[in-house]
């Protein structure tokens, strides 16, 4: 898999189409439909919506992903020989900070101060490293391998660098929330880094957390999880949330996550994950005939809270040039 990830990485450079033709798909409107169609062969592959309108400005596309454009031979994955038969998995994104300010390290030293508990309940760390850049991928391999070689050795972090090509490209796409281009190219490969994340860790484990890469921890928090999990595993629920904070710390069912997925990947472009995340939870429950004051208790029966937040937000220095992160969860106790 990994010679194969790599070989058509070297074929991609050696074309010099590498940072051209990043666009997996295209949308376009013919007879009243939107056709999803392939760059080089133009042929229509998928029909997804019948529409009687165009709702595109003139010179604008929007860069639909379907879970079928996703494979696993478009990931190098470390260690070759892997598992999936775990009760947790925790996702950790990481990216280059413009600053070179680094926290992962810090972060899996806040998460593994217990390693023991990882063992007896059965957790797996998955880092996706969200870089295009390759060569941040075998960086990020060295150094994780240095200070915890042994925990990638018995199974409990991997290490998962997505092919360049997986993400389309978003030139030319309409930009939404009133965003700056570089701020809204951001946010939408966030989207795509959390989807694609959450794709490998669906078949991975019976419940998936999602993390960041710089935060720390409190202590015991993988044994209030697990606790907390199991009082309310055969309850009414969607999404747990571990700290207040955005994207940090909301934990789902894994059989959940490919519907979500495919969510993500029609509407990365529209608006943050965790706004996504409340959107399409809100689908589950309400209802148009619903007078509109009464789906957001609606929706709290399927956000459940656990206090205090386990989990505190340290980094400052956004992968955004120029963004400073201050926002902290007052509810976070470290011990």
């Amino acid at each position: 898999m990994n010679n194969y990830f790599n070989a058509t990485l070297e074929l991609d450079k050696l074309s010099g189409d590498l940072n051209v033709n990043t666009t997996p798909t295209q949308i376009q409107m013919e007879s009243n439909t939107i056709f999803l169609t392939d760059d080089n062969t133009n042929d229509h592959k998928y029909s997804i919506l019948n529409t009687k309108f165009n709702y595109k400005k003139p010179g604008y596309y929007h860069p639909f992903i379907l879970l079928s454009d996703v494979s696993i031979d478009k990931f190098r994955i470390i260690p070759e020989k892997r598992r999936n038969d775990y009760k947790f998995v925790y996702g950790i994104p990481t990216v280059a900070r413009p600053q070179k300010e680094k926290y992962l390290l810090d972060t899996l030293d806040s998460l593994l101060k217990d390693p023991a508990s990882f063992r007896e309940l059965n957790i797996l760390i998955i880092i996706f490293v969200a870089d295009i850049d390759t060569d941040r991928c075998t960086s990020i391999t060295s150094i994780v391998t240095e200070r915890h070689g042994e925990l990638i050795d018995r199974g409990f972090i991997e290490i998962l660098c997505p092919h360049p090509t997986l993400y389309p490209s978003l030139d030319n796409v309409r930009q939404t929330l009133g965003d700056p281009e570089d701020r809204f190219k951001w946010r939408s490969k966030q989207n795509l880094d959390y989807a694609f994340m959450m794709w490998y860790a669906s078949g991975k484990g019976e419940y998936y957390l999602q993390l960041e890469d710089d935060i720390i921890a409190s202590r015991g928090y993988t044994y209030h999880i697990n606790d907390y999990v199991n009082k309310v595993k055969d309850d009414f629920w969607f999404v747990i949330r571990f700290t207040q904070l955005g994207f940090i710390g909301k934990l789902m069912r894994a059989n959940d996550l490919i519907s979500f997925v495919q969510y993500l990947l029609l509407f990365y472009t529209n608006q943050p994950s965790d706004w996504l995340l409340y959107d399409y939870t809100r689908g589950l429950i309400c209802y148009y005939e619903d007078p509109i004051t009464e789906c957001p208790s609606l929706v709290k029966k399927l956000y459940l809270f656990y206090t205090p937040s386990l989990f505190q937000h340290m980094g400052t220095i956004s992968s955004l040039k120029g963004k400073i992160q201050n926002l902290k969860d007052p509810t976070f106790k470290r011990n």
